[in-house]
């Protein structure tokens, strides 16, 4: 009676006339409620009575946490994430393909059902003709990881009444294979580019893609560590700053005209140093200069090295806000589709495709430790303390490493331009076609015959010719 006055009418604070015989009959309660839950399933904690709501009321509530919390401050004030759209998306998904139900059901078998449904690997959605297929591996462990994080969201939040079951710890999260899976040999497939195709690549690129080519191969930046490049990180017309340290430590001893990148990733902010061959060092003051070129007629500042000639950086949020630029991935298919004009069977590798060809070589030179250092694989460490720095992060190995790989890369650089920074003629005409016609020019045929042959008037070929030669006469001095 005592405590039902006391839930009733919380303001008054209630004294029993017989304290002893109070305690004795809340003794003999405790003793029975003790004796009867012995018989009810365990555990108990999620099934609280005000545990009354629903999984996808819940669901909706976690999507607002992390509208609220997932942000990153820019000039426009904070804004979502990347990875904060990428999380509401798999929620709402989570929500569309799993039953409402209360929060109550979700013990330990409530929760391994939901994480079963991912691991199972659900078919996608028929679309564009496409039949249904079993989901990719990665795609569902990556929605095994958001119902995690809903899962310890919820247990914390003070809006619902339930708690993580007993054992949580020990749900099953591994994603099953496929039958054809187990038995494959896929990963004998890495995508990796040949010194050939290499070679193809710096002769058709333009001195922009040919930037993103030679980072991509001496730095294994891939388009967010290109992107993210600022004036800061690079170390063209001065010395190494710690070339001491790097002499002690790190056994690699720097020579006058050794020029670096230092660089924080974007997002782990794992570090790293790389050395720079001469052709990457020739490109990037190409692009120092097209950046204060830019920027001078864009009337704007900015430390930024890749921007577009808007004066937009490379590595930006798209107008919806929700999904970063594709420009790196489209000029690259851009170099490629100008490529597979003359040349049908080059492969249609993706942009990341660089950062896997130069790590194979690395590991192939100096082993797995220096290339996942290469790759700035790894824990954040402590920046402001050089001597660990070093002393654990082999960067002189990486040193080595790139200067031998410099070496076996030297067919690649021999096939750019004599002048690789020159901005490139037109490209409605094909390399090839171009390179044909100067030959035939040299055999001494006719404009105008060369021009019937290849479907062109005979002013294009007159002026193809004469700034085919004007640039080797240039090459020559």
């Amino acid at each position: 009676m005592i405590n039902s006055l006391a839930k009733q009418y919380p303001m008054v604070y209630f004294v029993p006339e017989e304290s002893e015989t109070y305690q004795a009959g809340k003794d003999t309660w405790q003793l029975s409620i003790e004796g009867q839950q012995k018989w009810l399933p365990l555990p108990l904690a999620n099934a609280a009575p005000q545990s009354s709501a629903l999984l996808h009321e819940a669901i909706d509530r976690y999507v607002e946490h992390i509208k609220k919390t997932d942000l990153e401050p820019t000039p426009e004030g904070p804004q979502l994430t990347a990875f904060g759209y990428v999380k509401v998306e798999q929620a709402r998904r989570i929500k569309s393909r799993q039953p409402d139900q209360p929060l109550s059901t979700l013990d330990l078998q409530g929760c391994q059902e939901l994480l079963d449904y991912w691991r199972m690997r659900p078919l996608t959605e028929p679309r564009f003709e496409k039949p249904s297929k079993p989901m990719e591996r990665r795609y569902c462990e990556n929605h095994i990881a958001e119902l995690n994080w809903f899962f310890r969201w919820l247990h914390k939040s003070k809006d619902f009444a339930w708690r993580k079951p007993e054992d949580f710890d020990e749900l099953e999260t591994r994603v099953k294979d496929l039958p054809d899976e187990r038995t494959s040999i896929e990963f004998l497939n890495v995508e990796v580019y040949s010194l050939d195709e290499l070679a193809i690549l710096n002769k058709y690129a333009t001195p922009l893609e040919r930037l993103l080519l030679l980072l991509g191969l001496n730095c294994g930046f891939k388009g967010a560590e290109q992107g993210t490049l600022r004036f800061e990180h690079l170390f063209l017309d001065r010395p190494h700053p710690h070339a001491a340290m790097i002499g002690d430590v790190a056994r690699f001893d720097l020579g006058p005209e050794d020029r670096f990148i230092l660089y924080s990733r974007n997002k782990s902010k794992v570090y790293g140093e790389f050395l720079l061959w001469q052709q990457t060092l020739g490109g990037l003051r190409w692009a120092v200069a097209r950046q204060k070129r830019v920027c001078a007629r864009q009337k704007i500042e900015t430390s930024q090295l890749l921007l577009t000639e808007h004066g937009i950086p490379f590595f930006r949020r798209t107008e919806s806000k929700k999904n970063r630029s594709q420009i790196f991935g489209n000029k690259w298919s851009g170099l490629i589709q100008r490529i597979r004009k003359d040349h049908p069977e080059f492969p249609r590798y993706s942009f990341t495709t660089l950062r896997d060809t130069a790590a194979d070589r690395i590991r192939h030179i100096a082993g797995g430790e220096v290339a996942s250092v290469f790759l700035m694989h790894g824990k954040p460490v402590k920046k402001d303390n050089l001597l660990d720095l070093y002393t654990n992060w082999p960067f002189g190995e990486v040193f080595k490493a790139l200067r031998q790989l410099e070496q076996d890369l030297k067919p690649i650089f021999d096939a750019a331009p004599s002048d690789p920074w020159e901005t490139p003629m037109q490209q409605y005409t094909t390399l090839s076609t171009r390179e044909k016609m100067l030959e035939l020019h040299r055999q001494g045929v006719k404009a105008p015959e060369i021009a019937k042959r290849f479907g062109k008037s005979p002013m294009t070929v007159y002026r193809l010719i004469e700034r085919l030669q004007d640039r080797e006469t240039v090459g020559d001095h």
